[in-house]
């Protein structure tokens, strides 16, 4: 009785060696044909080099910067248009706009990926759970998400922004983060609803393996694709909402160089014919947003099995 347990445990565990050396090589056959099918995709490459130029220039900012964005303060030279001396011009303290813009880089990518990995973590917890185990704990978990979604994500933003006497970039993270986990959730849910019928998952289930390692190691890898473009929709979606909450004074504070901030100060002036205070902040947030837009969209065609 003994060996013929000992027995039946030796194949499961070949069973279990041989399904993962399958999954390895479906895995990398998968992700090669993704990535051959990405590299044909103009329109992606592209998003994904203006992603990679804001990144590099966040990344180089003290050596791109010809002059620091808030020590530098020269009163005598406010309003320069743009010229030799100020490639972008100089706002109403002098500083110079180009430093300003690209520092602000830094701001805008920080907020975008921190306050998603926020909503990403919540999202995956909440969309895991409510699929994998159904009934009750669904019922609740979806009831919590339909009532954070229920909420207009504008008013809600600016309310609890509001709250705070001084916002900071910290309280920007978690609230842009509270506010953008609930359309990964229902993701989540819905991809946790169909792979965990299916046979590989059953199987593993026959064998003994518990929740946590189906969870993490068969369901959650295969439902990972359209998080992932999910999330760089939500980077651009994050950059826009600290460029207007800062717009309106809510988000980061003066003398921050924040891209919304900035053009929050140069819409004054628009009228005076100051233009380039707030054309090239806008143009800078255009340029990053469609550039995590194009990207995420043309990553969603690469694994989109119906185009193949």
């Amino acid at each position: 009785m003994k060996v013929l347990k000992q027995s039946v445990e030796i194949k499961k565990r070949e069973a279990e060696e041989k399904k993962q050396e399958v999954e390895v090589i479906r895995t990398t056959s998968l992700l090669m044909y993704t990535l051959k099918r990405l590299s044909k995709n103009h329109v992606a490459i592209l998003g994904l080099g203006l992603i990679i130029f804001v990144i590099l220039v966040a990344i180089f900012a003290p050596v791109l910067a010809p002059y620091h964005p808030i020590k530098y303060v020269n009163i005598l030279k406010s309003m320069v248009p743009p010229g030799k001396e100020y490639p972008l011009g100089s706002d109403y303290l002098g500083r110079d706009v180009l430093a300003r813009i690209i520092y602000g880089a830094r701001i805008s990518l920080m907020v975008g990926l921190v306050a998603e990995m926020v909503a990403l973590s919540i999202g995956i917890i909440f969309g895991s759970l409510a699929g994998y185990y159904g009934r009750w704990i669904d019922q609740l978990l979806m009831r919590i998400t339909d009532i954070i979604y229920a909420f207009p994500t504008v008013l809600f933003a600016i309310a609890i922004m509001a709250v705070f006497e001084r916002p900071s970039i910290t309280q920007l993270f978690l609230v842009l983060g509270f506010l953008g986990w609930t359309d990964i959730a229902r993701l989540v849910r819905a991809q946790f609803l169909a792979i965990k019928e299916r046979e590989y998952t059953e199987a593993a289930r026959a064998i003994g393996a518990g929740d946590r390692r189906i969870i993490f190691r068969h369901i959650l890898p295969n439902c990972l694709a359209p998080v992932v473009v999910a999330t760089t929709v939500g980077i651009a979606g994050n950059i826009l909402s600290e460029a207007w909450l800062s717009f309106l004074g809510l988000g980061a504070q003066p003398p921050l160089p924040s891209w919304g901030l900035m053009l929050n100060e140069g819409q004054t002036y628009l009228m005076a014919g100051k233009y380039w205070l707030a054309v090239f902040p806008g143009l800078a947030i255009m340029v990053t947003v469609l550039g995590f837009n194009l990207f995420g969209y043309g990553f969603r065609d690469a694994i989109d099995p119906r185009l193949r």
